[in-house]
């Protein structure tokens, strides 16, 4: 009898089997060994940085007397440095050993998110510690992101990169889940200490992955190739491209305004809804698991993702999130933002796909870097904005001119754009 089952099982599981690899060939390459261990480490680092998110922004909350504002500003500084930082990352990542770069940007961070936590746990912080923590971090996160894209190209082969970008999304947003809910748990049990020491201690992991995972060595470069230079080149090279131009100025716009959502959610929370820190725990999870499904679905779409489907999913994600805004109640509002999440990522996802696929290595860091950019360059003067309106005129009234501003920057994306619109439509 045993034998029987034994001779049956592979059978029956093979087929399945296959089909994983067709679908998920990054998960089985050998090439791709090494993008596995740095990709499931930086994974790991994810949860910690979700964990220290959520964190942090309860605990402004807390220190300031519940002010959204003091929220908004502290988002501000810790995604200012994106604006000065970021081309100049993404240049690095074009000249530089990534790999040891990458090493030097963890370990400042871990001993950041260190430090707040041991403040916080001699019951020692005050609000103006997070705030210089928030911009160190922010430094740190600017030059660390472009990096991570770029290196990304230097561990898989070509046909594997699209795959290793949506594998790097699902990792994250399954992190951010798994962050969002235990800090939630831990805040309201034990304050906010430990999250930071647990973030601190994730970037041991990442460090320990990639000192064995090598990349390229240091390029050679002459001296035409000044960092003002290389950073104008790529600003030079994206805005001559219709469609890279339209697809990043939309993402600039609708994450300026409408991804912002720890002001709101949080504020909502606290004085609209009369919940804790567990609940703004949980409406950061859902929004967290729509991001996952999201970004599954958005995999499912081999090769380059048409221009046409990145503008619409932009004003899909606009418009959910003007009806998360009108939502009544704390179950509606956690329902509907699952599929907002879901559109959020998914708009991202086809984005980066998109530059990924159709830039040549040679620009691929400065693009990246032009690519962060838009992505969180415009947080410190989204965050600092929805924040005072949140104070002003209410918690729920950034969801409405998020909304409003993604779907309005679609439509003028979709004017922009509409030659190479027509073109795809022909061809």
């Amino acid at each position: 009898m045993t034998m029987r089952v034994r001779r049956v099982l592979p059978a029956v599981h093979a087929p399945a089997i296959n089909r994983l690899r067709c679908s998920l060939p990054i998960l089985f390459a050998d090439s791709a060994r090494k993008f596995r261990v740095v990709a499931f480490s930086q994974g790991a680092s994810a949860i910690g940085t979700w964990m220290q998110r959520v964190a942090q922004d309860w605990l402004v909350l807390e220190l300031s007397n519940g002010s959204a504002a003091a929220v908004g500003f502290t988002i501000a500084l810790q995604f200012l440095p994106v604006l000065m930082l970021s081309l100049w990352g993404g240049s690095l990542a074009d000249r530089h050993d990534i790999r040891r770069l990458l090493i030097l940007t963890s370990t400042g961070m871990g001993l950041c998110a260190l430090t707040i936590g041991c403040l916080e746990l001699s019951s020692m912080v005050q609000v103006w510690h997070v705030y210089v923590a928030a911009l160190v971090t922010g430094a740190l996160s600017a030059m660390d992101l472009p990096l991570r894209q770029a290196y990304t190209a230097q561990l898989v082969s070509h046909d594997l990169l699209g795959d290793a970008v949506a594998l790097n999304l699902l990792i994250d947003n399954c992190a951010r889940i798994v962050g969002s809910a235990l800090a939630g748990l831990v805040i309201a049990v034990d304050g906010s200490g430990y999250l930071f020491i647990g973030n601190a201690v994730s970037f041991v992991v990442v460090i320990a992955a990639l000192i064995p995972a090598g990349g390229h060595t240091v390029r050679t470069v002459g001296p035409a190739d000044a960092i003002g230079t290389r950073v104008r080149d790529g600003l030079a090279y994206a805005w001559s491209r219709t469609d890279l131009r339209s697809s990043l100025l939309l993402l600039l716009m609708a994450s300026t305004f409408g991804m912002i959502f720890p002001v709101s959610l949080a504020s909502i929370a606290h004085h609209t809804l009369g919940r804790g820190a567990a609940a703004y725990g949980v409406l950061c999870t859902v929004l967290a698991a729509g991001a996952i499904v999201g970004t599954a679905a958005a995999t499912l779409l081999r090769g380059c993702p048409p221009l046409g489907m990145v503008l619409a999913t932009a004003a899909t994600f606009g418009t959910l999130e003007l009806c998360v805004a009108l939502m009544p109640c704390y179950l509606t509002i956690a329902l509907l933002l699952f599929p907002t999440g879901a559109s959020m990522l998914a708009f991202t996802k086809l984005v980066l796909t998109r530059v990924h696929l159709t830039v040549g290595d040679d620009v691929r860091g400065r693009v990246m870097g032009i690519y962060t950019l838009c992505a969180l360059g415009g947080w410190p003067i989204g965050a600092a904005f929805l924040g005072w309106l949140a104070d002003v005129a209410g918690p729920r009234t950034p969801l409405l001119v998020g909304g409003a501003i993604t779907i309005l920057a679609a439509l003028i994306a979709c004017v922009g754009a509409r030659d190479v619109l027509w073109k795809a439509r022909e061809a």
